[in-house]
């Protein structure tokens, strides 16, 4: 696991800093590419990489964050069958364990300020997905992410 202390590589700075800057078709293209990449690895990798992307993710300012993630969540929706999409997102929760909590909230926070601006197909599969995760995962990690959700969305998701 990647500890919480460790700096972001500038080459990954680099990367997120162009797929935000990229445009929308590019942009998917680029994160469907790097989205596989983690489908392949061994899951202990697969997750220090996803925390180090949170990380790096976290440097941008929040329009281009928000574009990328609802690019993320489209490129997901659209590119990924349920079982990968699920362990992407079961990936992405436990990266946020990985990194200190105020990347974790701001993260979630993203995410969810994204959602309301998702096509409606987009937002269904996304809350469904991650409903089915959070329901599977280990009760302390819910609750964890759960407790960061907000109120109406939570709701939404039955957890």
């Amino acid at each position: 696991m990647l500890p919480k202390e460790i700096k972001i590589p500038s080459e990954m700075i680099s990367m997120v800093n162009t797929l935000a800057a990229a445009p929308e078709e590019k942009r998917r293209s680029m994160l469907q590419s790097h989205l596989r990449k983690f489908i392949d690895m061994p899951e202990e990798k697969r997750v220090g990489e996803m925390a180090t992307m949170i990380r790096a993710v976290s440097t941008l300012d929040a329009p281009r964050k928000e574009a990328l993630i609802k690019s993320r969540v489209a490129c997901l929706c659209d590119d990924f069958d349920e079982p990968e999409r699920k362990k992407l997102v079961a990936t992405h929760i436990r990266a946020l364990q990985e990194v200190p909590r105020d990347v974790r909230e701001a993260d979630i926070r993203s995410l969810f300020n994204a959602i309301p601006r998702l096509e409606d197909e987009h937002r269904r599969v996304t809350l469904i997905t991650m409903r089915n995760v959070l329901l599977e995962a280990p009760e302390r990690q819910r609750m964890e992410i759960v407790n960061l959700i907000p109120e109406e969305t939570r709701e939404i998701l039955g957890v």
